[in-house]
């Protein structure tokens, strides 16, 4: 099975393209959300470029979120729509499970932990049987002070949370995972797909939205702005 890979909750963005769990191209976007521009041209590019065309795609799984607003949407009504016209199952993929599935084996107990700015991180904490990571907890958001209350000594954290707040979780004996495995990678997003789509897990393309956890700051900046204000 060719699945495509869409990953564009974070950052730096990218497509990756598998057959069954082998990764045979995988691109990432230029550092600083430019998911709108790149997302397009580089799936044409992977597609193309291992000779294939998009009807020989079977599954299409996209980053669901939490994390950037925009680039979620971007990402999830590209997906959604390839799918829908091809006939093509799709199947969203929370950005948390990505991040944790970034862990390396000998990772017990793992925090993925994504900035949410404002002082908060989007956490969610797994625990691994033999080769599977299991998620213990709800996705959620949370001021960074709960978050790092939730680790236990000698728990692994990863993602980029950590890039801000690396002393409120070594603070709590956390195991701070190293920059390199913060990236949320498009072939993780394709290989989770993929273990959903096994499980019977896919998504209608109609009702399939993102996880965003809270509001954007837009709104809450302008709700201050007004809040005093009466209608004008």
């Amino acid at each position: 099975m060719r699945i495509i890979g869409i990953e564009t909750s974070g950052s730096v963005g990218s497509v990756a393209l598998l057959e069954d769990d082998r990764v045979l191209d995988e691109r990432f976007f230029e550092k600083g959300l430019r998911h709108g521009k790149e997302l397009l041209p580089s799936l044409d590019a992977i597609v193309r470029g291992q000779n294939l065309q998009p009807a020989d795609i079977d599954l299409f799984a996209v980053s669901q979120g939490p994390g950037s607003y925009t680039g979620i949407r971007v990402g999830i009504t590209c997906a959604k729509t390839i799918a829908y016209a091809l006939g093509r199952p799709v199947v969203g993929v929370p950005s948390l499970d990505v991040a944790a599935h970034n862990a390396p084996p000998a990772a017990r107990k793992v925090y993925a932990a994504l900035d949410a700015k404002r002082k908060r991180a989007y956490l969610a904490g797994y625990h691994r049987e033999n080769d599977t990571l299991v998620r213990d907890t709800h996705y959620a958001a949370m001021p960074i002070a709960e978050a790092a209350a939730a680790v236990q000594p000698g728990d692994l954290v990863i993602g980029d949370a950590i890039r801000l707040h690396a002393k409120e979780f070594s603070a709590r004996g956390a195991v701070l995972a190293d920059e390199p495995l913060w990236l949320l990678r498009a072939s993780i997003v394709a290989k989770l797909g993929l273990l959903r789509l096994h499980a019977n897990q896919s998504d209608d393309p109609f009702k399939l939205v993102p996880i965003y956890l809270h509001r954007p700051e837009a709104e809450d900046v302008w709700e201050r702005k007004h809040k005093d204000k009466g209608p004008e």
